[in-house]
């Protein structure tokens, strides 16, 4: 464990090699195994120069976090820099050439651009905040990191969390792997024209997070195409639950990797092994069947040898082809990279604050003790003039005014002339459906709730949509699944006499907080100790459908594909009915993280009773940053892009597409036709 050392006296300070500054060759001399980064850790820690450290290794970055007892200076970077060199015996020239050095308030915006993919070579790649993790948590199970690790730790955390959920970063999950499998596939695609059979895969080392990756990709895009055989060795429960599932992929030994590699067209290799798993002297000798293959090589230290590449028909992509690929990609996310640096910063800020409160709390704690013992000789008024006339001389302009802004909040009605006769008034609770998400989408009374509200309780996603509309507010927020608990807080807060905004984004009413609210507020009798109003807002199916044209314009059933709450079968038996009945259909909730096959399943119903080339419509991020929409047909729905921010409109059988609108006529006798 490391020494206890008092938080105040330390500095972080990281040294980085990433793909910006390194090449691949001198990146892979720069890579660490999972033990050796331990090892390395610990070996850092004796020697005294850092005091807690984590080191973050992937194949487009290593990366060293140190918290040392000593202010950053040159020394510091230095000892650290030739610490680094001896230990890999490496070149310490090459070292310093290579080496990015980020301490302070930069080290945090860095950290958590990185765990929000805006520092990767595929920007808004969504695979490194689980490196990351994977990283300090291994750190912190070997004793490695303490308290000011694990704080800067956590703000990254819920800076990556909040990126991912507001932003379109998330929205087309793309990571290196996925990106991977998209550009050998389309490499293949002569290799299969050609063939009278599906295309055959192997991928090598599949138990592992990248491998795993590369599987699903293949799986979800390519089902029906591919034959998979994936080597593991050792038992993966997910990977097992996956083969179950799907009869395209077969579970075979590491040791038939050549067997194996002779059938397939196309071979990943990902694996953390120190040795190549795929020889070019042993490959030819097994390839005995002649055709073309693509080898893919996405691991760092190199897996597959150069030599691959010289076997007749045979093509090798590595991990820099697939960077080139990934410029195209970035391009899209432009838009919601801009985003994610706005929540970066302000995140980063909050940190920056924090972290310095901390380091002051002593001083601070002093100073309101001093001034309690000045009381007696000095009045109130006189005492706060002086600070603030000391704080004139001190700072610019733009921060005096920030502070007098502050100053007037502070003592202003919120603070002190409501409060003043708060428990002689009845509370209130405003069940607040605030749209889409753009400030734009909210209707006044909804504003006007909001701004008159002492507290503004919500699911965390929207009460960060609403902070930079309502700066100064005190906002209480809590996770997903939490609903019950938000309302209880929200009923306690306004029983004490104060005025309470219960928030859901789209319209509080429909699939929103005032039914959960509602029912407990008569199980809990507060029906005569509060009053109460439902605001409605902006439903998810209306800006979508505004986006898309007018698609429901006639009779439209609107369900829910999380099964959380609602059992698969009743959500099955709905999908049916609404599609035997000719209703345009509304999906929320259409997949996540943890569910991908829901729409797959909805699809298959709905076609039963519908033409497979019906018009549908996907909006995702409706009203938010990063808002995008896909108009398709039902027959390739559950081939497109969705997540849990996405709403999917199926239309009935009359609706039609023209000029990209999407519209369902509702019976009106239009002249001409």
């Amino acid at each position: 464990m490391t020494e206890h050392v008092n938080v105040k006296q330390l500095n972080l300070i990281a040294l980085s090699f990433s793909h910006h500054t390194v090449d691949d060759a001198n990146r892979s001399c720069l890579a660490f195994s999972s033990d050796e980064k331990t090892k390395f850790e610990a070996t850092l820690l004796s020697t005294g120069h850092a005091r807690e450290c984590f080191v973050l290794s992937t194949c487009n970055r290593t990366e060293i976090y140190c918290a040392v007892d000593v202010p950053v200076d040159h020394i510091v970077i230095n000892r650290l820099q030739t610490f680094t060199a001896d230990y890999l015996s490496f070149p310490q020239a090459k070292i310093k050439e290579m080496c990015n050095v980020y301490s302070a308030g930069i080290l945090t915006r860095h950290l958590m651009r990185v765990a929000c993919g805006l520092d990767s070579a595929l920007l808004g790649e969504d695979q490194i905040q689980g490196q990351i993790r994977e990283a300090y948590a291994q750190a912190k199970s070997a004793g490695h990191v303490g308290k000011q690790l694990e704080t800067l730790f956590q703000a990254v955390q819920k800076c990556a969390s909040d990126v991912r959920s507001q932003t379109c970063l998330s929205g087309t999950p793309w990571s290196v792997p996925a990106l991977a499998v998209q550009l050998s596939m389309e490499r293949t695609r002569a290799i299969q024209s050609t063939r009278d059979r599906v295309l055959r895969v192997l991928v090598i080392g599949a138990s592992g997070h990248t491998g795993h990756i590369v599987i699903r990709n293949l799986i979800s895009r390519y089902a029906g195409q591919i034959r998979i055989a994936a080597t593991c060795r050792s038992h993966c429960a997910s990977l097992s639950q996956l083969r179950r599932s799907c009869t395209e992929l077969e579970l075979v030994d590491y040791r038939e990797r050549y067997k194996y590699a002779n059938e397939a067209d196309l071979i990943f290799s990902a694996t953390r092994s120190p040795h190549l798993t795929l020889r070019e002297d042993l490959c030819r000798a097994a390839c005995t069947s002649d055709h073309p293959r693509v080898f893919v090589d996405l691991a760092m230290p190199f897996d597959l040898d150069d030599g691959l590449s010289k076997i007749p028909g045979s093509e090798l992509i590595r991990l820099e082809q697939v960077k080139a690929a990934a410029a195209a990609n970035n391009e899209l996310r432009a838009a919601g990279a801009a985003h994610a640096e706005d929540i970066i910063e302000r995140l980063a800020d909050e940190y920056e604050k924090r972290r310095l409160m901390r380091l002051g709390h002593e001083d601070i704690e002093n100073m309101l003790a001093q001034t309690g013992r000045l009381s007696d000789f000095y009045k109130p008024a006189d005492l706060m003039r002086y600070l603030i006339y000391n704080v004139r001389d001190q700072v610019s302009s733009e921060e005096l005014d920030v502070f007098l802004r502050c100053m007037e909040r502070g003592f202003g009605h919120k603070a002190l002339g409501v409060r003043r006769d708060r428990n002689s008034r009845q509370g209130h609770i405003s069940i607040v459906g605030f749209g889409p998400g753009s400030h734009s989408q909210m209707t006044h009374q909804a504003y006007n709730a909001l701004s008159k509200a002492d507290y503004i309780v919500g699911y965390k996603t929207y009460i960060e949509l609403l902070r930079p509309l309502l700066p100064g507010y005190n906002f209480v927020s809590s996770g997903m699944r939490q609903e019950t608990e938000r309302c209880r807080q929200a009923l306690e807060l306004a029983a004490q006499g104060n005025a309470v905004a219960l928030v859901s984004s789209g319209d509080s009413g429909i699939y929103g907080m005032s039914g959960i609210l509602l029912q407990l507020m008569h199980k809990l009798s507060y029906e005569h100790k509060i009053t109460w109003e439902v605001v409605p807002g902006v439903t998810a199916a209306g800006a979508a459908a505004a986006l898309l044209g007018a698609p429901l314009m006639h009779d439209f059933a609107v369900i829910s594909l999380s099964d959380l709450l609602t059992p698969l079968d009743l959500i099955a038996d709905r999908i049916e009915a609404a599609a035997r009945a000719d209703f345009v259909i509304c999906l929320y909730n259409p997949a996540s993280m943890k569910r991908r096959d829901h729409l797959s399943m909805a699809v298959s119903l709905i076609s039963k009773y519908r033409d497979e080339n019906v018009p549908a419509g996907i909006v995702t991020h409706a009203g938010r940053p990063g808002q995008n929409k896909t108009l398709t047909t039902l027959k390739k729905l559950d081939q497109e892009e969705v997540n849990m921010f996405s709403v999917v409109l199926i239309g009935n059988s009359q609706t039609y597409i023209e000029n990209d609108v999407m519209i369902t006529p509702r019976g009106y006798k239009i002249e001409g036709d």
